[in-house]
């Protein structure tokens, strides 16, 4: 994997109705086969209760694990909503701060009141709600999206979204590919945008450990932590329903609210985004709770821009995961989370949809991942974007997220289809479990007579794989490959060589970095396909030094090239030859240049590629972070360092030799050994037993004596 960082300007701006549209206007309300359209206030009668909707107590913990909801129109018309709490989204070990990080909070003391759902009306139907201010969220009917609306006098509305007032279409300045690669793979049925239904998910193994971080401006729009809280919560759950979808299912781990800025944000997203991924490393540390991705949220406006997020593309898992939002919603949780889907999208490697052969989403409103946007809200992936996904994944992007949520935040109840504490298993209702498991009880969540196991990739007919069966394969030289271990149906977490350790791919030297080996030839590939060569070191040389667009370092904020010292040169603009401008593999607002220097002796090409990205990010002409630029040497942000100065967590040693000389140190601080050997630095053979001692013993005896005798 050749993860390339581009920084992506999502260009998508929502616009919320303010309180004058919501008025019910003098026009006949149609519907269209028992549809709601516009705006129509509704009754709503929660029928497991022997109390109407709006004498129900909003306060936790009073939210039941299950509730059914009877909405019922003006004209008569009814649908019949059910609902389950979503004990996925909030696992314990959640935590709440402000930016002073001296208030905290567990998930025990979090209000949870989320909810996913389904309508009896049609199999091609799902629900994202909260009961936490009145029920409120979006429904998906039969290739409709309704928003259900909560108003503080307790009245309910509904309103169809494409007949919300969308703001004017807004396009990015800028679009371009990403390294995924050409040979998509063919998207599953099971994951088609037809197929929405939610009504019973399977054993989803993939799971992003979210961080939300809500900043001042918000904060103070919104006007209360606690509500802030309770705002990024909502927008977790509303993407979880949107990447539940696609079987990645959004479990939101932390939620800080900053009263003060902690890192200065700007309306230039950019500048912002370069601030947040520098602050990602002491989120890190003050956030006590490890996550795969932090988004940041702002409020800040900035109304000559149409750009509301920002993030680096195939980042999931690695330093950079994360991105940056602005909220131009109206603090409509529906409509930010199609922002934050959308960035968080592009770190797992998806692209804009635009100027592919994507399948068009059920909405009108279009894709999650389109690039140009009406203004409305949208909750669907195309094809394109299953697709990127898959690709990102097998080539190593997301490895984080096979760890499921260790424990949830709700009391553990049979037949949710969540695995929880002093259960075996667990299939859901007993009218969707002997479909979907039949190594399961219904109604008892235990396995049945004879079965080991249910789901899980190391589980099959009921039973455990064994120890042999490889569950994942290697993404590349540095990565490591996970068996089952004969006892879990979980394949183990994944894992990959500890960075600065040496590796070699396709004859090239360099050290493992985040999981990856890469070098420069590698990226002229990439770039200008595989008859590229790297260029002469002269060019790096020669040009990198002059800090314009020939050779340089990169770019200031102000959007100076920065010329390279002479001992980074190997890590600034990457030059090559033997290609064609034909040839080049991406596309955007790309500016091509080649040299040619010669004497009466020899002569060399130089060609390299601008990708204007903005100002203020650097484009994939860049050499890669991780490359090698000389002996114990790796490029970082665009300077050779060495690799003794990277916060590496070295493995134990043994005689001076980490993991003995017979295994591998991983990512973790641990070693993987080699067959044969076994020990906590793989010090011991496993064929050295108390008896193999005593029978090596026993056969040195005898040969002694044996020569004793024959002298």
């Amino acid at each position: 994997m050749n993860s390339l960082l581009l920084f992506v300007y999502f260009c998508l701006t929502f616009a919320i109705t303010d309180g004058r549209n919501l008025e019910i206007e003098n026009e006949d309300i149609t519907f269209a086969s028992s549809r709601a359209s516009n705006f129509e206030f509704v009754s709503l009668q929660l029928i497991n209760s022997s109390h109407p909707f709006k004498y129900i107590h909003f306060g936790y913990p009073g939210y039941p694990n299950d509730e059914k909801y009877v909405i019922e129109f003006e004209n008569g018309t009814e649908w019949n909503l059910n609902l389950q709490l979503n004990i996925e989204l909030i696992p314990s070990y959640f935590r709440f701060h402000t930016n002073d990080y001296d208030h905290e909070i567990h998930s025990t003391s979090v209000e949870h009141c989320y909810y996913k759902g389904y309508l009896d009306e049609s199999i091609d139907s799902y629900a994202a709600m909260s009961t936490c201010n009145g029920l409120r969220g979006r429904i998906y009917l039969d290739g409709e999206f309704y928003v259900l609306h909560y108003t503080p006098g307790k009245s309910h509305f509904l309103y169809n979204i494409k007949y919300e007032h969308a703001s004017k279409y807004k396009t990015c300045g800028t679009l371009h590919e990403t390294d995924i690669p050409k040979d998509f793979h063919a998207i599953p049925n099971e994951l088609s945008p037809t197929n929405t239904r939610l009504r019973r998910q399977g054993q989803i193994s993939r799971f992003v450990e979210l961080y939300i971080v809500i900043d001042s401006t918000l904060n103070n729009r919104i006007g209360t932590s606690d509500a802030s809280r309770q705002y990024a919560i909502e927008i977790a759950n509303q993407m979880d329903a949107s990447y539940s979808t696609i079987e990645v299912r959004v479990a939101i781990v932390g939620v800080s609210v900053w009263l003060s800025d902690m890192i200065a944000v700007s309306g230039d997203l950019g500048v912002t985004l370069d601030r947040w991924l520098e602050y990602l490393p002491t989120l890190k540390t003050q956030a006590s709770v490890t996550f795969d991705n932090a988004q940041l949220i702002t409020g800040i406006d900035q109304p000559s821009s149409s750009v509301v997020g920002m993030a680096p593309v195939g980042s999931m898992c690695f330093d950079s995961s994360g991105g940056v939002n602005r909220d131009t919603s109206g603090n409509n949780a529906i409509s930010i989370a199609s922002t934050v889907s959308h960035e968080m999208g592009h770190n797992f490697g998806m692209q804009h949809d635009e100027e592919r052969s994507c399948y068009s989403c059920a909405s009108d409103n279009g894709c999650i991942m389109n690039a140009v946007g009406s203004g409305l809200p949208v909750t669907l992936f195309s094809t394109c974007s299953v697709n990127d996904l898959s690709a990102s994944l097998e080539e190593g992007v997301g490895f984080c997220i096979y760890n499921e949520p260790e424990r949830l935040a709700t009391d553990p109840f049979c037949g949710n289809g969540f695995v929880e504490e002093g259960e075996q298993c667990d299939c859901g209702s007993n009218i969707t479990c002997e479909s979907v498991d039949p190594c399961c009880e219904p109604g008892l969540c235990v396995l049945k007579a004879g079965a080991s196991c249910a789901d899980g990739d190391c589980c099959v007919n009921c039973q455990f794989r064994d120890s042999t069966y490889l569950c994942r394969d290697v993404a590349n030289v540095c990565d490591l490959r996970e068996y089952c271990t004969g006892s879990d149906s979980l394949c183990p977490n994944n894992e990959y060589k500890r960075d600065g350790i040496p590796c070699i791919e396709n004859s090239q030297s360099s050290y493992c970095y985040q999981g990856d080996c890469k070098y420069l030839s590698s990226q002229c590939d990439y770039l200008w396909g595989s008859t590229s060569n790297v260029a002469d070191n002269r060019c790096f040389d020669q040009l990198n030094i002059r800090g314009n667009e020939d050779g340089n370092c990169g770019m200031n904020a102000g959007g100076v090239f920065v010329p390279c010292t002479a001992g980074n040169v190997q890590c600034g603009k990457i030059h090559c030859s033997n290609i064609g401008f034909d040839d080049f593999q991406l596309s955007g607002d790309i500016s091509l240049i080649s040299f040619m220097f010669s004497s009466q002796s020899e002569s060399y090409t130089c060609s390299s590629a601008t990708i204007d990205v903005g100002n203020d990010v650097p484009d994939p002409g860049l050499v890669f972070d991780g490359t090698y630029c000389g002996n114990e040497q790796i490029c970082i942000s665009q300077a050779c360092v060495d690799i003794s100065t990277l916060p590496i967590t070295m493995c134990t040693l043994f005689n001076g030799t980490e993991c003995a000389g017979n295994g591998v140190c991983t990512n973790l601080g641990t070693c993987r050994c080699d067959a044969g050997y076994f020990g906590s630095a793989c010090e011991t053979p496993t064929d050295s037993s108390p008896n193999q001692i005593l029978v090596s013993l026993y056969l040195l005896m005898l040969s002694i004596f044996s020569i004793v005798l024959l002298s």
